[in-house]
């Protein structure tokens, strides 16, 4: 099992330093499609690798591996897809992953409610097991519409993209600076550099689905039109 150790400390690797390229390069640019679809490949090998060798050594933190990979995909498929362009097997199957673990956590979440100090084992507190599991059932109710409807078009699209890559991201920095901080490096070890490292994605992704949102408003008064990734950027 070493090997899917190696391959789960590797993804993890790529994925930082990828994901913090993406942050912070021009959005819709080059270096940020690239940069953001390594990200996601990145995150995959990262979730497999956890999933593999975590369930080796039964422990149960190799979900988190799991949905941040999900996350990853969704918001990547999110704006990569042509509109109308869907595949039935492949977002059926990705569902999967929201509903089991949504559910799954939710009932650890009121389990956990009741142990010893409303913490797991692993010092996790039951209002975060319980948040994570709203988020995953809420991408669920999200996925679940997709299925229905189609993909998304302008800003709802935009956002959808937005919400799941800062929230893939954040599973990355907070597991990370705040879960491991005996393997951050010296220079970042500082108890406020690595809270503000971990909380970046998320200082960013709110940042800008509060741009999205003004856009969207002010494109309401205007002569209505499709408003992407790129029309966002591009009036900005």
């Amino acid at each position: 099992m070493k090997a899917f150790t190696y391959l789960h400390i590797l993804g993890a690797i790529i994925a930082l330093a990828a994901g913090y390229a993406a942050l912070l390069a021009p959005k819709g640019k080059w270096l940020h499609r690239n940069a953001g679809l390594l990200f996601v490949y990145a995150m995959v090998a990262m979730g497999v690798g956890a999933a593999v060798a975590g369930s080796a050594h039964e422990r149960e933190s190799w979900s988190g591996g799991i949905t941040a990979a999900y996350f990853a995909i969704t918001a990547a498929t999110a704006v990569r897809r042509r509109p109308h362009e869907s595949n039935l097997l492949f977002d059926g199957t990705l569902l999967l992953i929201p509903i089991g673990f949504g559910v799954w956590r939710l009932i650890a979440g009121v389990q956990v409610m009741f142990m010893p100090g409303g913490k797991t084992p692993e010092g996790v507190p039951a209002l975060m097991v319980l948040l994570s599991a709203v988020l995953l059932l809420f991408a669920a109710a999200g996925d679940i519409h997709v299925l229905r409807h189609g993909p998304l078009t302008g800003t709802p699209r935009l956002k959808r993209h937005l919400w799941r890559m800062g929230y893939a991201m954040f599973s990355a920095t907070g597991a990370f600076f705040i879960g491991q901080p005996r393997f951050v490096p010296a220079l970042l070890s500082g108890g406020l550099t690595r809270v503000i490292l971990a909380v970046l994605p998320l200082i960013v992704m709110f940042y800008w689905l509060a741009r999205a949102g003004r856009h969207r408003t002010r494109a309401a008064s205007e002569t209505p039109r499709a408003y992407y990734w790129g029309n966002v950027h591009s009036r900005s």
